[in-house]
């Protein structure tokens, strides 16, 4: 639907000293607003909607550790329900000391994810599908 708009970011303004992720999807309307938030900074978001007007989101969750101090990559999606309502993350790869970087979210034909990401501890490009 061409009246839609779906946004994903990175909010720190709570005053928990930690990284939220806000998912704001428009129906053409009114505005709606989620957030992903745990005891992890949540970083770097990335946004790819559906031929289904599904919003799929993959994030980085950072331990208190920090860089490569278990670093995690979390899948979710829009519930498709008319307001910004998300299914529970998934968690995809989680690799402990492995720092990773430009995680990025696109959609196959199907509407299937597929998640690549930078593993910078061993410069490699990876990534992650559902089998």
């Amino acid at each position: 639907n061409n009246d839609t708009i779906h946004i994903v970011y990175q909010d720190g303004t709570d005053g928990s000293g930690y990284r939220d992720i806000e998912y704001a999807y428009y129906n053409g309307s009114s505005w709606s607003t989620a957030k992903i938030n745990d005891s992890k900074n949540l970083r770097y978001p990335s946004l790819a909607v559906g031929s289904d007007n599904v919003a799929h989101i993959c994030y980085i969750a950072r331990n208190a550790g920090g860089y490569g101090g278990g670093e995690e990559i979390y899948y979710t999606y829009s519930t498709g329900s008319g307001v910004a309502e998300l299914a529970p993350p998934v968690l995809v790869q989680d690799t402990v000391d492995v720092a990773k970087w430009g995680n990025s979210i696109a959609l196959l034909p199907g509407n299937e994810p597929v998640i690549a990401f930078i593993d910078a501890t061993n410069n490699d490009l990876r990534y992650a599908f559902r089998e």
